[in-house]
């Protein structure tokens, strides 16, 4: 999901125009920060003190992403939102033929 493998916590921007904004994530450029900052419902849910810390932990604990995301749906449909938003437009990699074969051995 979108937050997956980074590392570190953002720190919230000072000033009320960018109170609450994800500032510093690691693993995104300028142009990706400028999306996220852009989109008025990240900025929303960001602005939420208790969102922003939990936003904060999925980013510093990527061993247990999927288990938070699993745990709490308004930070899931954060997470798929901002991925969404940072992948939209982006072609995807093919998926390793290794990869693929142990997923569909998985879901039989």
């Amino acid at each position: 999901k979108g937050s997956k493998g980074s590392k570190g916590a953002p720190e919230a921007a000072s000033g009320p125009k960018g109170a609450g904004s994800p500032e510093g994530i690691p693993g995104l450029d300028a142009a990706a920060m400028e999306r996220l900052k852009a989109d008025e419902g990240i900025q929303a849910a960001l602005r939420d003190p208790k969102m922003m810390e939990k936003f904060k932990a999925l980013l510093s604990d990527p061993a247990n992403v999927e288990k938070r995301l699993d745990a709490d749906p308004e930070l899931a449909a954060l997470d798929a939102k901002m991925h969404e938003l940072l992948t939209r437009g982006v072609p995807r990699e093919p998926i390793p033929a290794a990869e693929l074969e142990r997923s569909r051995t998985l879901s039989a």
